[in-house]
């Protein structure tokens, strides 16, 4: 030996110890200060059953997010374990001198009970198909076994009031496989509680907002929905650090460092990934957007974008099989299935109160502030859309004199601070009011018509503003339409009678003196009279407008010009009735997306055209097929 050798000796490590108290099944991991851990950072942990310890199991390092897409409130940590019958559990960290990160902190969460548990599958059912008393999930399609069944955030039993993460849109290229790197042992009917676990740590602990992957899938070959946003849409989740805009990250549920894939996961989890890429128009051929958008294979482990093991050492030298096994399930997958407009998600529920409150939870993980108005008109509420997205809120819909039990739990699950209600007792009666205000403070936004409330809106969202749209307050179709393009450039939308402009409008538009106004609709909705009486009141603002032969063409002009370089996302709402396009205009001002109306049977012309320009990667629908029915989505008048 030389010197160097006799000298240097074993690298000098640091420790740290955190313990704490177990249970009959709780997931665990360590959270710390620091995002990214050091360098060489190591974890394991072991448990106390009575006077006996377990032996050591590593827990892997996890990093899902890169630094642009960390915020502060995240903390860096390991992957959470399920661990079962203990009563002490104790992790180690391990590293060298001066790299150990600050604050450690063990994270046992007891995911408890839920209804869930006893409504899904207690074990193995065919591919695509449910077992007898199977939950229904939304997204329960198995007509063949090239479609996977993919059970529902309810069907697990998740609580959307530890959400706080609102769904982004991104593109998917490719898939990154993961393992949870979790206890391999675990029976079916445990899944649903280790799933809640591993949300609250990611959610809460780890300060993700949400479920770290899109979809994850259990050893008994069952998928589960993770992310929230829609299993049809790009959303945007945090499992692979550098790629989480242009990959969905799919997770089985063990640790493929100890064991074999199960067969059965590993069909399911080809079979997630050929729908998912069919969904977006894609193969495995190809190739996709990896870290800095350099080009990498569609099908990777997480091991081939970021520093770690996983998916395992059984499981990763099967991708290129993986691969192949999603070839041949795409060749299986049905011919109607939607392979060209992107992904399409339906935002609905049993009414329109129901789909109100559907949308609130698709939009709004959380909101201190909420509007209020009536169901059965639109008047008081053209103005709130803009509105609503500038203040973060959603608008609910109400019966004049009853809240609806659906709106009840969107409320008891947003806690807000803050209501608004829309209008007077005419429209929302002072005994709604009352039962409002077991939830928070109640403000109404009203006066003595449709338009001093309108004006009463503007005053509570904007000091100022250097664009304001205005609509005819005689119909609804184009004040929704453009309350998306309102909302979308941070402006308050009036309304007026189509042939004048109000006193109240006009004292509006005297106090915030835009530069710019832009009219809604052509000359049968606001006519010459209206754009004269603007430039009288604002003589240097310019006066526009955008107009088209109908409702559905204005609409589509609207979107068109407003979206000159496409969207990512485009909402879809029936032009025959008011109700689901008002309460979707705050979930299109929070994507920054356009809404378009269509007739319920099929898409006119130019809002397909519009459409096709736009080039969203996801299409979401408002409302039940009773509204909008699927052939909108495909035929043409």
């Amino acid at each position: 030996m030389d010197d160097t050798e006799t000298t240097a000796g074993p690298r000098p490590v640091e420790e740290v110890t955190v313990s704490g108290p177990g249970g009959d099944l709780v997931v665990v991991g360590v959270s710390w200060a620091e995002v990214d851990a050091g360098a060489g950072l190591t974890a394991k942990l072991r448990s106390r059953e009575g006077e006996t310890w377990s032996g050591w199991t590593d827990l892997e390092i996890t990093a899902p997010v890169s630094a642009a897409e960390a915020h502060e409130e995240m903390r860096g940590g390991t992957e959470p374990l399920a661990v079962m019958d203990a009563d002490e559990i104790e992790v180690t960290l391990a590293g060298a001198p001066g790299t150990l990160p600050t604050d450690p902190e063990l994270v046992v969460v007891d995911p408890g009970q839920s209804a869930a548990d006893a409504n899904v599958p207690v074990g193995e059912a065919p591919l695509g198909q449910s077992s007898a008393g199977a939950a229904t999930g939304a997204f329960a399609v198995g007509a063949t076994n090239a479609v996977p069944k993919i059970y529902s955030r309810a069907d697990w039993g998740a609580d959307e009031s530890l959400r706080t993460w609102k769904p982004q849109i991104g593109t998917v290229t490719g898939v990154v496989v993961h393992h949870t790197a979790g206890a391999n042992g675990y029976t079916a009917e445990a899944v649903p509680g280790i799933i809640r676990g591993i949300y609250t740590y990611h959610a809460k602990s780890l300060g993700w907002g949400d479920v770290g992957y899109n979809v994850i899938v259990d050893a008994y070959g069952r998928a589960w929905e993770g992310r929230s946003g829609g299993l049809t849409t790009a959303v945007v989740a945090a499992h692979a650090k550098g790629v989480n805009s242009t990959t969905f990250g799919i997770s089985v549920m063990g640790n493929f460092d100890k064991i074999p894939v199960p067969d059965a996961a590993f069909r399911t989890v080809a079979q997630v990934i050929a729908w998912k890429f069919a969904v977006h128009g894609i193969t495995t051929a190809g190739t996709a957007i990896g870290v800095d958008g350099k080009a990498m294979k569609r099908v990777v482990g997480h091991r081939d974008v970021g520093n770690t093991a996983c998916p395992g050492a059984y499981f990763y030298p099967r991708l290129g099989e993986l691969t192949e096994l999603v070839d041949d399930y795409q060749v299986l997958l049905p011919d109607d299935l939607n392979l060209t407009s992107g992904g399409v998600t339906r935002i609905g529920g049993a009414d329109r109160y129901a789909t109100a409150a559907a949308t609130s939870r698709f939009a709004f993980p959380a909101a201190d502030t909420v509007f209020i108005t009536t169901g059965t008109q639109y008047a008081d509420a053209l103005s709130a859309g803009p509105a609503a997205v500038k203040l973060g809120a959603p608008i609910l819909l109400v019966q004049r004199a009853a809240i609806p039990m659906t709106v009840h739990q969107e409320l008891q699950r947003l806690r807000p601070s803050r209501i608004y209600v829309l209008g007077g007792p005419a429209a929302v009666a002072d005994s709604v009011v009352t039962e409002l205000m077991a939830y928070a403070g109640v403000t109404r936004l009203a006066g003595s018509d449709r338009y001093q409330t309108s004006a009463a809106v503007g005053r509570a969202g904007w000091g100022s503003a250097q664009t304001v749209y205005l609509a005819s307050g005689q119909d609804f179709a184009d004040g929704l339409a453009g309350g998306a393009a309102a909302a979308a450039g941070g402006a308050p939308l009036y309304v007026t009678p189509g042939n004048l402009l109000t006193h109240s409008v006009k004292a509006e538009l005297q106090r915030l003196g835009p530069n710019q106004v832009v009219l809604l609709g052509g000359e049968g909705a606001l006519n010459g009279g209206v754009a004269e009486a603007v430039q009288q009141t604002l003589p240097g603002a310019r006066v526009t407008r955008l107009a088209g032969s109908d409702r559905y063409d204005t609409a589509a002009t609207i979107a068109g010009a407003t979206w000159p370089n496409g969207s990512g996302v485009a909402f879809l709402a029936t032009g025959t009735d008011f109700a689901d396009a008002l309460s979707g205009v705050p979930a299109a001002g929070v994507a920054a997306a356009p809404v378009l109306l269509t007739r319920p049977a099929c898409l006119p012309r130019r809002a397909s055209e519009v459409l096709g320009g736009l080039a969203p990667t996801v299409i979401a629908v408002f409302g039940g097929t009773g509204a909008v029915k699927t052939s909108a989505l495909n035929d043409v008048c």
